[in-house]
């Protein structure tokens, strides 16, 4: 079986630029550009999967550099000089190692350091990733190689690591869902029998329960599903624009911070006249908030009606940025018409978002959300309204299926139509204006169930914002104390 280093095909892996390994008879093989073949100890377990393999330091010499790589459970290390990266002389045509083929072992290169990492014991090199003094503890009931064994089996396809993209769903979460699926009729929310209340009722439930998972309390939050947290950014563009074209100036001033992920970059282009601007840093963001007016009209800013954007996680470096911007604007007599949009994508896969909604004065207007982010299932997104600032949304000019009371079509006068989202009652809310055409109620009861099940496992986001920080620190450390065989840090 091969393990191509550097892809997704074997587990927990870090990347080797351009090699393989292969394992034929129980034996580590590594093939290196020009056909060099390298050979060192027998692996201990029958078994392919590379994650339970064990294996002796593996010492060689190649291109005037000494190397070092090292097999054990759950990880495969390569240590090297730093000017070895992609496109060194390490890349280059790959031939796949042959059991058969004459092994040969290169004598290492004298190394003048007598404390160098490459003379430490294995068992010392690998504390230096499991035995960290700050390696972080389990924080959660089961510990986590058990959650991972019963939750996770379907991680053992490959190595993954695009959390970002989207998690790894749990196990239990398919199975609650299909056996929802299976005991129970639901039917379009829309319709008038019984499976349709069944749904509604269900799909009611379940938006509680999300605002409450979420730590935003439903008398002063609403939260309308969406397809993804880029949809969720485009329906408040969309309002905004369709808003603005009722003002004097016939636009709206946007702007937004440069962290931000390209969804809310193209918000700009609904705006006229170039009126929007990007805040290149903090500093900037905080000079405006000091002195909008003296901001604004160096800017040229025009409108009175405005929408600061900025994602509370970037996505491109991973800081997280200051959550009290949203109040600090709404405080500010100078810009009360600037309205503030949050998104939480990325923030929300391993923050406590009760930070972002503990306090509905500071919170954000609009908060857009991806729930696959959170919990791997189901594909759904969601938009975290203040019931305060939903006014705007209201005022949006398409209107789709399941969204008005009323729609005047035929006859003199002007046409016209009364949407739901302007009722605001104790039946509906700002939400049955919003979401278009019948809702992905499937998709509502899996979320439903990822919430329950992300309790069972985890107990809290903050837990997993524990045991995620664990980690980061227990990866830091871990990279900062690796020395060159020269003994200089990496």
């Amino acid at each position: 079986m091969v393990y191509r280093l550097g892809c997704r095909v074997a587990p927990a892996e870090v990347g080797i630029f351009g090699w393989e390994i292969n394992m034929n008879s129980e034996k580590l093989y590594m093939a290196l550009s020009g056909g060099v073949q390298i050979f060192k100890g027998l692996i201990s377990s029958s078994s392919p999967t590379l994650g339970r393999h064990t294996s002796n330091q593996l010492l060689f010499h190649h291109h005037s550099v000494n190397f070092v790589i090292m097999a054990r459970p759950g990880i495969l290390l390569r240590f090297s000089e730093r000017r070895h990266r992609r496109g060194s002389s390490l890349n280059g045509h790959i031939k796949p190692a042959d059991a058969t083929s004459p092994v040969t072992t290169p004598t290492p290169r004298p190394v003048t350091r007598e404390k160098s990492w490459k003379h430490r014991s294995l068992g010392s090199i690998t504390s230096i990733f499991h035995g960290h003094s700050q390696a972080p503890q389990n924080v959660y009931e089961k510990p986590v190689e058990v959650i991972r064994q019963e939750e996770y089996p379907h991680m053992n396809n490959g190595t993954y690591l695009d959390h970002s993209g989207t998690t790894i769903y749990a196990a239990s979460t398919v199975t609650r869902f299909s056996h929802k699926m299976l005991n129970n009729l639901y039917g379009n929310p829309h319709s008038e029998n019984k499976p349709a209340k069944v749904s509604g009722d269900m799909v009611d439930e379940i938006r509680l329960k999300a605002l409450r998972f979420l730590g935003a309390d439903p008398e002063h939050f609403d939260l309308v599903f969406t397809a993804n947290a880029t949809a969720a950014i485009k329906l408040v563009a969309d309002s905004f624009r369709d808003l603005a074209e009722q003002t004097r100036s016939g636009s709206f001033w946007y702007g937004y911070h440069r962290d931000a992920h390209t969804s809310l970059v193209g918000v700009r282009e609904f705006t006229r006249n170039g009126e929007h601007h990007v805040f290149a840093h903090d500093q900037d963001v905080e000079a405006w908030l000091e002195h909008p007016g003296a901001y604004h009209r160096a800017i040229d800013r025009v409108s009175s009606l405005g929408l600061f954007a900025w994602p509370g996680q970037s996505n491109l470096t991973g800081r997280r940025l200051p959550l009290e911007w949203a109040g600090r604007v709404r405080r500010l007599r100078e810009i009360q018409g600037t309205y503030t949009l949050l998104d939480a994508a990325a923030l929300a896969m391993t923050c406590d978002m009760t930070r972002v909604f503990g306090d509905p004065s500071q919170a954000p207007d609009f908060t857009c959300v991806s729930f696959y982010k959170i919990f791997g299932f189901p594909d759904l997104g969601g938009l975290i309204v203040r019931k305060d600032s939903g006014h705007i949304l209201t005022l949006r000019k398409y209107f789709g299926g399941g969204t008005v009371t009323m729609v005047k079509t035929l006859g003199g006068g002007p046409v016209w139509h009364i949407s739901k989202g302007a009722e605001m009652t104790e039946e509906g809310g700002l939400h049955d204006g919003l979401e278009d055409g019948t809702l992905p109620f499937h998709s509502i009861l899996a979320l439903g169930e990822a919430i329950e099940v992300q309790r069972d496992l985890y107990g809290n986001m903050e837990n997993v914002s524990r045991h995620v920080t664990g980690l980061v620190v227990r990866l830091y450390e871990g990279l900062r104390g690796l020395r060159h065989g020269n003994g200089g840090r990496w």
